[in-house]
């Protein structure tokens, strides 16, 4: 099973339910680029629920439901995927 997600909540949905072995995309593009966008005034541009995403998938995996790896798409773009473990 392969599923995109775009929010904490559908993270929290594939970790509870997905069978051991399925992959979720979590972000595609450089995730500590767009969760630290800082334009030329130097305020912050970072995006909140791509923020609350990133911290639940890194929760998941410090519990050891989820593998977090990455998949280079291109120059700076990264697929991020969080693996359902056993």
């Amino acid at each position: 099973m392969f599923v995109k997600i775009n929010s904490e909540a559908e993270l929290e949905r594939f970790a509870a339910n997905a069978a051991p072995g399925s992959v979720c995309e979590y972000h595609n593009g450089d995730l500590a680029r767009d969760r630290a966008h800082v334009d030329d005034k130097g305020e912050s541009h970072g995006s909140v629920k791509l923020n609350r995403l990133a911290h639940a998938a890194l929760r998941y995996a410090k519990l050891g439901v989820l593998h977090l790896v990455q998949r280079r798409e291109g120059e700076g773009s990264y697929a991020y995927l969080a693996v359902r473990s056993a």
